[in-house]
């Protein structure tokens, strides 16, 4: 039997009116999310949504893993989902310091409401 140990876990929360507000910049768009993030979000109301959700996620990986945002790159982190629509972490192992978690395992829990997006990432190890 493998017993696998908690190596971390990240909590963050995002303000969809303040996502709102700064994706009026599509410069910041491009900068901060995957184009994956980009197309899953769509357009319309709900993108705003979508987009708050997707940068918590960054955020929650950022503290699950204790690098923090600056050492690894919006672009090098994100959320994917599958057919079911579940999400899951998108890790670039291109990245020098992302290949050290190439044998983790992530589980991601992403919820809105109210106006907030939050998200939840567990490390595994």
């Amino acid at each position: 039997m493998v017993i696998k140990m908690i190596a971390g876990v990240g909590l963050d929360i995002c303000d969809v009116e303040r996502m709102k507000r700064a994706c009026a910049s599509e410069t910041f768009c491009r900068k901060v999310f995957t184009p994956a993030e980009l197309s899953y979000a769509g357009s319309g109301e709900s993108m705003f949504l979508h987009l708050a959700a997707a940068y918590a996620v960054k955020e929650a990986f950022a503290k699950a893993s204790g690098l923090g945002l600056g050492k690894i790159g919006l672009q090098n982190v994100g959320v994917v989902h599958d057919e079911n629509g579940r999400p899951r972490l998108y890790l670039n192992f291109q990245h020098e310091i992302l290949k050290n978690y190439q044998s983790a395992k992530f589980h991601v829990s992403v919820s809105h409401d109210g106006g907030i997006a939050a998200a939840v990432v567990i490390c595994e190890s």
